[in-house]
């Protein structure tokens, strides 16, 4: 997305060349990087996007030959769209209107000044500090430059900047307020509403009420008390499609990855080969994690991903929707771990002790000792397949077979055994 074919070139280079800034590299930052010489280009993209912008693998740039493929994994992730959506939104503006303007603006000035900056947002009464390099009006810039660059963006953010705090006060007061989600008769009032929504369009649609109906039919709470597929993808679909909703997002790669695992699939997916749908699942985990890159249930489901065999999910598109996102299954299972996901706590527990085996004895120790600290977290989380887990450890004693990392505890045992008979022992990772 970052790079364009043809003679662009990229954006942070074209902003330097344009605005010709007067950029003198400081000598720590030179010091830091380890090098005499530091490119002023480099240092301008710094000064452009603050730190979570860029990215961890950032750190690793010293030259300007590895710094675009670092910004083309990281730029577009969802932190930076979050921060992009919170800074420009503007209830009282309409974003075409300034698109059209911006167009113009641009074309007269024929640069990308900040005069013209300031002009579009003086006219659209867009509120910018006069510290031209805050991180309001850099983000104002850049949202322009994709603007002229790839032509039409707008379709793509008008969709990032549809979840609303309108849509979450909407959704507690006729939701939540009213009869609560866990029970029938909230239950009833979420499906009557999401139905409505749909089917009448006398009602806003609202993407948290959408997605709470996906997953009363996913779970078969709905009016069948079965679990219909068919209506959760439609209903999560209705909440990624007009507001790009995370979860929904990964739910929709969730079911199909799913299903395809069975070789099943939903009736619009009849007619896609099981490599086509494997690519449309991996493609909803992207999206998911482009709009929350805290998701943990996309990094769990990648992370199953990447161990399928290679005549399930080829290399090829492995490459294209898993390895920006983490290089080995236990890379993407420690995110999700991270990021409190408790099925990828179980799967990183599993790599863990799976690495173990293959150490050295003192190191085997040390990778065990996480391994117990991973599974006592997801436990913790009532999760009963690790609960159950780690009830064997303290009765036995021993980790994996082997002894001296944890002591033998009946009691604590007895605990986790009952935690997993109370929440259902039949769950899985």
């Amino acid at each position: 997305m970052f790079m364009k074919e043809g003679n662009l070139k990229p954006m942070y280079v074209a902003y330097y060349e344009k605005m010709k800034p007067v950029i003198k590299v400081p000598k720590s930052r030179k010091k830091e990087k380890g090098t005499s010489s530091y490119p002023k280009q480099v240092y301008f993209f710094e000064l452009m996007f603050p730190e979570k912008i860029r990215g961890n693998d950032y750190k690793r740039v010293n030259n300007l030959s590895s710094l675009n493929t670092i910004i083309s994994n990281q730029i577009n992730k969802g932190e930076f769209r979050q921060s992009l959506i919170e800074n420009l939104y503007n209830n009282s503006s309409n974003i075409k209107e300034i698109y059209d303007y911006t167009i113009k603006e641009l074309e007269k000035y024929k640069n990308y000044s900040i005069n013209s900056m300031l002009t579009i947002c003086n006219t659209y009464k867009i509120k910018v500090p006069e510290d031209i390099s805050s991180e309001h009006l850099k983000l104002l810039i850049y949202f322009l430059q994709k603007c002229v660059i790839e032509h039409d963006p707008l379709t793509t953010y008008m969709k990032q900047k549809k979840i609303q705090s309108a849509h979450l006060k909407d959704y507690l007061k006729e939701v939540v307020w009213k009869d609560g989600v866990s029970g029938k008769a909230g239950i009833r009032r979420i499906l009557y509403l999401a139905d409505r929504s749909l089917e009448e369009h006398t009602i806003k649609k609202n993407p948290f009420i959408l997605y709470e109906a996906g997953e009363i039919e996913y779970y078969g709470r709905g009016r069948t008390h079965k679990p219909n597929y068919e209506k959760a993808y439609k209903y999560y679909s209705e909440a990624a499609d007009n507001f790009q909703h995370p979860l929904a997002l990964w739910s929709m790669g969730y079911i199909i990855m799913e299903l395809t695992d069975k070789t099943e699939s939903l009736q619009i997916h009849n007619n896609l080969t099981e490599k086509e749908k494997y690519e449309k699942a991996l493609y909803f985990f992207n999206e998911c994690l482009k709009q929350n890159p805290e998701c943990g249930a996309a990094y769990n489901s990648l992370g199953k991903a990447c161990q399928k065999e290679s005549n399930k999910i080829p290399d090829t598109l492995k490459e294209k929707y898993i390895y920006q996102w983490g290089r080995t299954p236990i890379d993407l299972f420690k995110k999700a771990k991270k990021y409190g996901n408790v099925y990828g706590m179980n799967n990183y527990y599993v790599c863990l002790i799976q690495k173990s085996i293959r150490e050295s004895a003192e190191q085997k120790k040390k990778t065990l000792a996480e391994a117990v600290s991973v599974i006592k977290e997801a436990a913790d989380l009532l999760n009963p397949w690790s609960a159950n887990r780690l009830a064997e450890i303290y009765f036995s004693g021993k980790v994996n077979g082997i002894e001296g990392i944890i002591s033998p505890d009946k009691e604590m045992a007895k605990t986790y055994y009952e935690i997993a008979v109370y929440t259902h022992a039949d769950d899985s990772c």
